[in-house]
């Protein structure tokens, strides 16, 4: 039997949280985190309260923080309240050959520092929504309004303008 794709062995047990083998071949992923929530678990041998971090991509499952993901995230959005941890950005990686439960095994990870800030397309006259920028502009719309999702010169800016 040949398969060209490989399927990590912990995905038959389904489960309803993310965990390293939902990070394709473990590479790191930036998330947004959407809520955490202090709730009852599903489907684990002892249902439990947890925080459940959940994230604003979508089909991305939400994640159980154990003591180390929490005091990562707290890090990150240097906040001790799980409330407030709306909107940050995380970095999910997996940690291989962590002691848990008396065996070794592959460990989902939060980096306790921000990920680098996502670079905004640059808007320019070829832009697809350049169009829609001009219109933007001519209601009111400001640079400043613009740069918090475009980069944009202000020569553009300008070009704008006319």
């Amino acid at each position: 039997m040949s398969n060209s794709e490989n399927i990590h062995f912990r995905m038959a047990a389904n489960s309803h949280y993310l965990g390293a083998c939902d990070l394709p071949d473990y590479k790191e992923r930036i998330l947004t985190v959407d809520r955490c929530v202090f709730e009852m678990t599903e489907g684990l041998a002892e249902n439990s309260k947890m925080n459940v971090l959940y994230f604003k991509e979508a089909g991305v499952k939400p994640m159980l923080l154990n003591a180390t993901n929490s005091r990562a995230v707290r890090s990150v959005t240097r906040s001790s309240y799980i409330n407030e941890w709306a909107g940050h950005r995380v970095t999910l990686f997996v940690k291989e050959n962590v002691k848990a439960f008396g065996i070794l095994t592959d460990a989902l990870r939060i980096k306790p520092t921000k990920p680098a800030a996502a670079k905004k397309p640059e808007l320019v006259p070829t832009h697809p929504r350049w169009k829609d920028a001009q219109e933007a502009v001519k209601g009111g719309t400001t640079i400043a309004q613009l740069r918090a999702r475009f980069d944009i010169t202000d020569i553009n800016f300008k070009k704008l303008l006319k």
